[in-house]
């Protein structure tokens, strides 16, 4: 049995980071993929995401100084963490 199979037969919940084992970001592929519960990215998610669905999306402070993201992606976006570590997203 190969790891996806065994993984998505387990009975406890699952929490991949960044995007789940398998998921092929260009195709989005539904069929061959770990099937998590909760999925962690860290500081911003990654453009796959929006074509992942069934979990929990959840973006983590990895440290990164918010106001060199807002030079580096030259936008003008806000701290999404305020004093916490970890926030939830909503999907529309």
């Amino acid at each position: 049995m190969n790891l996806i199979k065994w993984s998505n037969s387990q009975r406890a919940p699952i929490l991949t980071l960044e995007l789940p084992f398998g998921f092929d970001e260009s195709f989005g592929n539904p069929n061959h993929y770990i099937q998590s519960k909760y999925v962690l990215a860290f500081t911003l998610p990654l453009k796959a995401l929006e074509r992942f669905t069934g979990a929990e999306i959840f973006l983590g402070d990895c440290g990164i100084p918010w106001f060199l993201l807002k030079k580096v992606l030259n936008e003008n976006i806000e701290n999404l963490f305020g004093d916490k570590y970890v926030v939830g997203l909503l999907k529309n």
